[in-house]
């Protein structure tokens, strides 16, 4: 087993620990400014549709949105944020693919 997949595991198995996962850790470097406004708005749009959110959270602004669905890590918006809001995942995380 190489050192970079041993490394791997052990940081699995710690954040495993502390009840941390992947897409809550905080990333730094993403910010509100760098959510794209069109793919929040078809989120809200889709999730009032489905009944999936109340339609008053149509009229909130994106940080509190952020906020409510939990994406926010302390003052951070977390890895599942970026994910799910950013135009292009693959610049913020390498290895990132969306099916």
């Amino acid at each position: 087993m190489d050192l970079w997949l041993r490394q791997r595991m052990l940081e699995t198995f710690l954040m495993r620990k502390r009840g941390a996962t992947w897409d809550n850790l905080p990333l730094p470097a993403f910010s509100l400014k760098n959510i794209d406004d069109s793919i929040v708005e078809h989120f809200k749009q889709w999730a009032a549709k489905k009944g999936r959110i109340d339609k008053s959270v149509l009229d909130e602004p994106k940080d509190v949105l952020m906020e409510k669905l939990h994406l926010m890590n302390g003052s951070y918006l977390t890895n599942a944020a970026m994910l799910l809001f950013s135009k292009d995942p693959e610049k913020w995380q390498l290895c990132v693919r969306l099916c």
